[in-house]
């Protein structure tokens, strides 16, 4: 049976004659569509072309980061001033023997102080009187002093550098204790409390027997209420526990 053979050059000829046709019928048709759309449509795509154009774009607040502390900035405020006289009196004399007032004594805490210092000066010993009567408003600046060193202990603001030099002075200045806030109502604005360094000599005796500073400062009236936070501090008893002849009557061995 014969078949005849087709030339493989006609085939490539046949396909891109077709492919020729189907791009124009394609094209036509595009062109067609195009021309066949009513106006109304095209009126209303400029229209949404334009609206999207007006469309407002939402402003939003530009975010600003809280600012850091800078470096004049310091949390504690500064030492008040001292307005009170008398108070600004005894902070000018601070560490020096002016200001210890023992005139603001009440008279039978002056009488017990006379009667300790020369019991102490019988027994070969020395006694410093470091504090007596102060002002209300002078202790109410130690007061301050001492919250704002305790304030500022922890603090690591560079701002707060002058602050913290000035109230470290006035701590060291007027020898605070860390462990001791200076109380509101206070022995030595009632006249009542001294603060004293005592120094016996080993093996002190009165009447044959050895003597201890509590010991010594209960024969004149005073008492330490609080030996181990603040061992130089003196009250006046209500009661004196003993006179001035006992005191008297001491010797040394």
């Amino acid at each position: 049976m014969f078949e005849a053979k087709i030339p493989q050059e006609s085939i490539r000829l046949t396909f891109f004659r077709s492919g020729r046709v189907f791009a124009c019928l394609a094209l036509g048709s595009c062109i067609a569509v195009a021309q066949s759309t009513p106006p109304s449509t095209q009126q209303d795509n400029g229209h949404w072309l334009q609206s999207l154009l007006k469309f407002q774009i939402p402003k939003f607040s530009t975010f600003i980061p809280a600012q850091p502390l800078t470096s004049s900035t310091c949390s504690v405020a500064p030492l008040s001033s001292i307005g009170d006289p008398g108070a600004a009196i005894f902070e000018a004399s601070s560490g020096t023997m002016a200001v210890v007032d023992t005139t603001g004594l009440t008279q039978a805490t002056a009488g017990a102080l006379a009667r300790l210092e020369q019991l102490v000066a019988s027994l070969g010993g020395r006694l410093e009187l470091k504090s007596a009567y102060r002002p209300v408003a002078y202790q109410e600046h130690l007061q301050e002093v001492w919250d704002k060193m305790r304030a500022l202990r922890r603090n690591r603001q560079s701002g707060c550098a002058a602050v913290r030099a000035d109230v470290a002075a006035e701590f060291s200045r007027h020898h605070l204790l860390v462990t001791q806030r200076p109380v509101t109502d206070s022995d030595h604005t009632r006249g009542v409390g001294i603060d004293a360094a005592l120094v016996l000599p080993r093996g002190a005796r009165i009447n044959r027997r050895r003597i201890t500073l509590d010991r010594l400062a209960q024969m004149v009236g005073f008492k330490r209420p609080d030996v181990r936070h603040d061992p130089v501090h003196f009250r006046m008893l209500a009661t004196s526990l003993s006179t001035s002849s006992t005191a008297n009557r001491a010797t040394t061995e």
